[in-house]
Order: C-alpha cells, then structure tokens, then sequence
C-alpha cells in the first residue's frame, strides 16, 4: 500500500533580516507580510474549495474572474491590524510592535491612496482597451502614451516600455479591472461581517468559509457574498475607504494589484 501525502504551500521571495536584527517583523518589511497574507488567501481559497467538487473546473479559486481576488484582498486586512501584527512580530529584545507605531504605519500608508487607486484604473483600462484594437496596424507606444495622457495621475516617460514588463497582460489578459472590482466586495465583507469586533471570531470566521470558500466556483459569485453578508454586496465600504471615511477602529486598507 502506497500512502500518498499531498502538500500546498506559498513560495515567497522576501528580502532578508539586516545585519542589526532589529526588525519588528523579522526576515521581511511590512509590504511582504500583506502580500503574504493576500497569497495565503489564494491558498486557502485552493484548499477550502477543493475539498467536495465533482468537477475539477469548479475547484479551488475557479471561481469568477472578476471575484477571484476578493477573498486574497480581505486577507490583507488583518496584517493592518495591531493585534494581528502583535501576534508574530518581535524586535531584538523580543517585544511586539507598539500599537502607537501600528497607527502611525497605517496612516502613513493611507497618503496618495487616490493616486494610486488611480494608476490602478489606469492599468484596467490599458489591459481592456489593448483588447478591443486591431493589433496589426498598432503603435503600442503611441497607444500607452494617449491612454496615459487619459487616465494615467503620472506623465508618460519618453523612451520607456512598460507594456513589456506588465505582468498580468499575461493571463489576466483584459481582466486587470478585476482587482477594483474585487477589491469593493472584500471591503464589504470584511467591514460588514468581521470589522471591528469579530477577526478573531470562530463563528463568523466558519461562515466565511463554508459560504464563501468552500463552494470553489460551484456556485454563483454575487450568491456567496450575498449569503455570507446576507445581502447583495455594494461598494460603499470601498468608496467610503477612498474617501477617507471609515473608522480606526478598524484595520485600515490599501491593495496594489498583486498574484
């Protein structure tokens, strides 16, 4: 008899601690605990999702394109929180992070999130448009410097190629919008059902996953979120966040377009 053991895992490229060893969060910045905690999101949606499908085409993150990030981006909500980041981070004498210093990295954090949000629209409608032109009479160049020109908050670099090295063109293909649109049901979720009292609450944390993980894409996107929130989501957390108008009483949220 043959025992077969299977195993899933995040492959991470972090940088490493400084000679000194006084970093609060030890062997990686700030930015990699999010994206870890964003891609530990995609895992555990593969895991929760797959254990009960009948078809491999419903299984794990084959979900909608356009919610397939949500669950990763709600993920990234709780490394904004004190007592998530409390939990594993140590400096050299081996105390947490202070809660002082928490606020103080989320509020600097927030500076220019409209800037960015808008770059991120920019990169959506680079990734639609370049999808909806004939490509055989194209001047990329010229084609990214009017779209620039448009949507861009930054002015286009002369010389520069960036199409080149836009990753997601690859897969995501025209779907890049899909990090914003994700990002307005995560928002939702995670201000409507965990925020502030509940991160650490088992109840409603099963309930995220056996209404929202485990179905896989089995069943419609809009119908999970709905049963766990118990209505049709909105985007009024999202907008809300933009507009800088939700309390710090909870962890404070930004997203780049990551995995």
């Amino acid at each position: 008899m043959c025992l077969i053991e299977e195993w899933m895992g995040c492959m991470c490229f972090f940088s490493s601690a400084s000679k000194v060893k006084t970093s609060l969060l030890p062997r990686r910045s700030f930015g990699d605990a999010v994206t870890f905690f964003h891609e530990f999101g995609h895992l555990l949606h593969h895991v929760l999702g797959g254990q009960d499908q009948q078809y491999i085409g419903f299984s794990g993150i084959a979900t909608a394109w356009d919610f397939v990030e949500a669950p990763s981006q709600m993920f990234e909500h709780w490394p904004h929180s004190a007592a998530t980041l409390q939990s594993f981070t140590r400096n050299a004498a081996g105390d947490p992070i202070p809660s002082a210093l928490v606020r103080t990295l989320l509020q600097s954090e927030a500076f220019g999130v409209a800037v960015s949000t808008q770059q991120q629209i920019f990169y959506a409608f680079l990734s639609l448009k370049l999808h909806q032109v004939n490509p055989y009479h194209l001047n990329i160049t010229e084609f990214v410097v009017n779209l620039t020109m448009t949507y861009s908050p930054f002015d286009f670099v002369a010389g520069s190629h960036f199409v080149a090295s836009f990753g997601h063109l690859d897969g995501y293909g025209p779907l890049y919008y899909t990090y914003q649109w994700s990002l307005g049901i995560a928002d939702d979720m995670f201000y409507s059902e965990f925020c502030p009292g509940k991160m650490q609450d088992d109840v409603t944390s099963n309930a995220f996953r056996q209404t929202v993980l485990a179905p896989g894409g089995r069943e419609n996107a809009a119908k999970m979120v709905s049963n766990f929130i118990g209505r049709p989501w909105n985007a009024s957390a999202y907008t809300s966040f933009l507009q800088g108008r939700l309390g710090s009483s909870c962890a404070r949220h930004f997203t780049h377009g990551r995995g």
